[in-house]
């Protein structure tokens, strides 16, 4: 069960760390442009 919570764990921050990384990919984009 811990290694099951531990793994959805890891994959949450995997998941929101893509979408933080998107966020701050497209805010550079609108600078440049």
């Amino acid at each position: 069960m811990i290694f099951l919570d531990s793994l959805i764990f890891i994959d949450w921050i995997i998941g929101y760390g893509l979408k933080y990384s998107d966020k701050l990919q497209l805010t550079h984009l609108g600078r440049l442009k």
